[in-house]
């Protein structure tokens, strides 16, 4: 085989995917019921500005996770083998309960400010796909743009630390949204009622140990 054969081979192969962990999540998961319903009756109702969705039926976790897993921002983490976001979205499938007890139906969810109406129904397309009907859904507008480019998170700037109504919050200030969400990338949180925020000219924006969130 000549070099130039060799060479050849080389480029051609394919390259190795990205392998995805649970620090690599940026939406909020749902994961059960409890969870679902204090969304929508208390931090949803509390926004300025409501994220778009789709919520579907589902007729078990496995469907759920085999639809949401077609979306591009979707990712099985190599290490909880849980499903994670790239987006900044509240996300998720969970079993649903009535007085506690499964009803044996699994409800699935995409939701986020930055959902594409492209994205909004490839979703609804994979979901029916895998047997689901759709229970609830908000379009978003043909004008919403997907997120792109890299933010410098050196170039968020410590506001103020304070404590309110019981949380603690760390509250920063950032030229832009991705360099916000740059900086949130690398921090964590394992307290409850612990919020790092970021004010920017586009919004606020933070996390907690649900995952990072649109305030």
């Amino acid at each position: 085989m000549s070099l130039k054969d060799l060479f050849s081979k080389k480029s051609s192969a394919p390259s190795a995917e990205k392998v995805f962990t649970e620090a690599d999540n940026v939406g909020t998961r749902q994961e059960t019921m409890q969870q679902a319903t204090a969304y929508w009756l208390f931090e949803r109702t509390g926004l300025q500005n409501r994220p778009q969705f789709t919520l579907f039926t589902m007729p078990s976790a496995e469907s759920a996770k085999a639809a949401l897993l077609e979306l591009p921002f979707f990712h099985e983490a190599a290490d909880s083998k849980k499903l994670i976001c790239d987006r900044i979205m509240t996300f998720g499938y969970y079993a649903v309960t009535s007085d506690g007890v499964p009803t044996g139906t699994y409800e699935a969810l995409v939701c986020g400010m930055d959902l594409t109406l492209e994205e909004f129904r490839k979703a609804e397309a994979a979901l029916a796909k895998h047997g689901g009907t759709r229970k609830n859904s908000d379009a978003p507008s043909a004008s919403v743009k997907a997120p792109c480019g890299v933010g410098n998170a050196k170039s968020v700037r410590y506001k103020e630390k304070m404590v309110k109504n019981g949380g603690t919050y760390e509250i920063y200030t950032a030229p832009n949204k991705l360099s916000a969400i740059a900086f949130l990338r690398g921090k964590q949180v394992s307290q409850r009622q612990y919020y790092i925020c970021v004010d920017t000219p586009e919004g606020s924006f933070g996390r907690d140990i649900g995952g990072i969130y649109q305030a």
